[in-house]
């Protein structure tokens, strides 16, 4: 545990997460892939990864002609973040759940795998939509792919203490987002599939990718997707219940 309460991952280990998940040309060409189809702007935009790890997806961004900054709560995974990255992207040490940023100061801000990693997910989501102007887009691994069960197997055999793949669940996700924005958002979604890395595509999608547009918000129903079946998980990354939930909590401000 670190400073801020959280379960962080060594640079030793994440590197051993980043050969075994995220090796070029496969997964991580699935999730870039799926980001693109999700998130095209025409003009560069200045980006902030929210839990940037070494800078992978920094140092895409940065290819691609954006603005990326990362903030980092680990100590050692953000200089191992700054011997990968140039100069000119800025790397922050802080918190996911207490950016320090004001208001509105990104176009777009990106969790790469990270909310899972959140002590406070719901705070660390309503800080994302304090910061961003108009976009929060959120990769996390799917609860319901054979690839992420076996990557859990892989770190049981292995006797390592570091849990390297948390999820959450698409229903908690969005009951999680729709608190802290006080209002249900406009979700677009994008499975990262096996189609993209070669080896046939499976039934369920190893990544899930969700865009969440803060400039757009959708009606509540009796049948909207935005109600869910109480979950009686004790994790916050497993279920969240909206069944006592004040009505009127909707309209508030992030």
């Amino acid at each position: 545990m670190n400073r801020y309460g959280r379960t962080m991952l060594s640079p030793e280990d994440y590197q051993r997460f980043e050969n075994r998940y995220l090796r070029a040309g496969e997964l991580w060409d699935a999730v870039v892939c799926a980001i693109s189809r999700l998130w095209s702007p025409p003009l560069p935009q200045k980006v902030l990864e929210v839990g940037c790890a070494s800078g992978r997806f920094l140092l895409w961004l940065y290819k691609e002609k954006h603005i990326p900054c990362g903030v980092e709560p680990s100590q050692e995974l953000l200089e191992e973040a700054r011997k990968n990255l140039p100069d000119v992207i800025k790397l922050w040490h802080a918190p996911i759940e207490d950016l320090p940023f004001e208001d509105k100061n990104f176009d777009t801000v990106f969790f790469m795998l990270s909310l899972e990693y959140a002590v406070d997910p719901i705070k660390a989501l309503r800080e994302a939509f304090r910061v961003a102007r108009s976009t929060v887009i959120i990769a996390s691994f799917n609860a319901y792919s054979p690839s992420y069960w076996f990557a859990k197997f892989s770190a049981w055999v292995e006797k390592n203490p570091v849990a390297y793949c948390r999820t959450i669940r698409q229903s908690s996700l969005i009951a999680m987002t729709e608190l802290a924005a006080g209002v249900p958002l406009h979700v677009t979604r994008e499975p990262a599939t096996w189609k993209e890395i070669g080896v046939g595509a499976l039934i369920f999608s190893p990544i899930i990718v969700n865009r969440f547009d803060l400039t757009q918000c959708v009606t509540l129903r009796s049948s909207s997707p935005y109600r869910f079946i109480p979950s009686t998980a004790h994790s916050p990354y497993e279920g969240i219940s909206l069944q006592n939930r004040n009505v009127q909590q909707r309209g508030a401000k992030p």
